[in-house]
């Protein structure tokens, strides 16, 4: 209960944000009762958020042989911490997590 009501107050302080390079408060996460790892510092930084979509097996194995590294989850990962659906398109993802930090639809 208390990690919900740490939120419900971020997000209160997030829905008063009225330009995109405010500071937000960061959210909690649900999994581990600390605050979210690699949470946007402010409503700007949300587009540029590393997103990954679902693929098949066979697409992810001739991404991986192209790229060395993993794909970034950082975006999926933030909305797994706060119990957030994770399908979509990385876009629909993007906006969900704005939805779920209490960004207004002016800086959605």
């Amino acid at each position: 209960m208390h990690t919900r009501r740490i939120n419900a107050e971020s997000r209160i302080q997030n829905a008063k944000i009225t330009n995109r390079e405010s500071q937000l408060t960061p959210l909690v996460s649900y999994q581990t009762q600390e605050l979210i790892p690699n949470f946007p510092q402010t409503p700007k930084a949300i587009p540029i958020i590393p997103g990954t979509i679902k693929i098949n097996a066979a697409a992810f194995l001739q991404i991986t042989n192209i790229f060395s590294s993993a794909v970034d989850a950082t975006l999926v990962t933030i909305l797994q911490h706060l119990e957030q659906d994770t399908d979509g398109s990385i876009e629909e993802q993007r906006q969900r997590l704005r939805a779920a930090i209490g960004l207004s639809e002016e800086l959605a």
